[in-house]
C-alpha cells in the first residue's frame, strides 16, 4: 500500500524484506546506544525488524521523493500482536543477545533490573491494547516526519476496525512525550521508566 502525502514529495509504503538493512541503518542513526537494540550486530537487528513485517504488523517507511530521487527518512512498526513476536525474536536470538549483554554490562545490568522492577509491580489491569505501535525512528528530528507517520499510525488502526492505539515511551524521552501529547495521546499506566500511551479513536473522530 503506499499512501501520498499532502507535500508532493512525500510518500508512504509498506516494508518488505529486501529494506531491512535500511532499516536497521536509520535505527542506528535515531536511537542512541542508550537503547539496548543499537547495540546489537547488524544482522540481529534486521531480524528483529523482519519479526513485524507480517500479516498482523507492519513496517510503515515515510519516503522523500525530492528532486526526483526516493530516500527514506523514517518508519513506524505498528499492528497487531507485536508482544509475541517480540517475544519470540528474545528466544530465537538469545545466545546472540546474551553476549552482546557481556559487552556492554552496565547498561545491561540497568536494563535487566527495569526489567524485574516491571515484573514485580505489573497489576492485572496492566495489559496494552491489541494495537500498539512498537517505534518511530526518523532521520531528520523536528521535520515533522514523525508526526506525518503517527498520523498514518492512528489512519492505519481506523482502517482496520481498531478503536484504541497503545505506544509505551521512556518517561524521560521529553519530545516524544510531548509530541504523543499533542496528536491526542494520554497516559493509562506507568512501569518503572515507561509510560504506557493511548489512542483513542471515538475520541478524536
Amino acid at each position: 500500500m503506499e499512501v501520498r502525502n499532502r507535500r508532493d514529495d512525500l510518500l508512504i509504503r509498506e516494508a518488505n524484506q529486501s529494506d531491512l538493512p535500511e532499516l536497521a541503518r536509520i535505527h542506528l542513526v535515531a536511537y542512541s546506544t542508550a537503547h539496548f537494540t543499537s547495540l546489537l550486530p547488524h544482522d540481529v537487528l534486521c531480524d528483529y525488524y523482519s519479526q513485524f513485517i507480517c500479516s498482523e504488523s507492519r513496517a510503515s517507511l515515510l519516503i522523500s521523493t525530492e528532486n526526483g530521487k526516493e530516500a527514506i527518512v523514517g518508519f513506524a512498526v505498528h499492528g497487531e500482536g507485536i508482544p509475541d513476536r517480540l517475544t519470540r525474536f528474545k528466544r530465537h536470538h538469545a545466545g546472540r543477545i546474551f553476549r552482546t549483554a557481556l559487552l556492554h554490562p552496565v547498561r545491561s545490568v540497568l536494563k535487566l533490573i527495569n526489567a524485574v522492577k516491571s515484573r514485580l509491580k505489573a497489576g492485572p489491569n496492566d495489559e496494552p491494547v491489541d494495537y500498539l505501535l512498537l517505534s518511530i525512528a526518523v532521520v531528520t528530528p523536528g521535520a515533522g516526519h514523525g508526526a506525518r507517520l503517527l498520523d498514518h499510525v492512528c489512519a492505519d488502526a481506523a482502517r482496520r476496525g481498531r478503536e484504541t492505539v497503545g505506544l509505551y515511551v521512556n518517561s524521560d524521552n521529553f519530545r516524544a512525550v510531548n509530541a504523543y501529547f499533542g496528536a491526542g495521546f494520554r497516559v493509562r499506566g506507568y512501569r518503572v521508566g515507561q509510560y504506557y500511551m493511548e489512542y483513542c479513536q471515538n475520541q478524536h473522530g
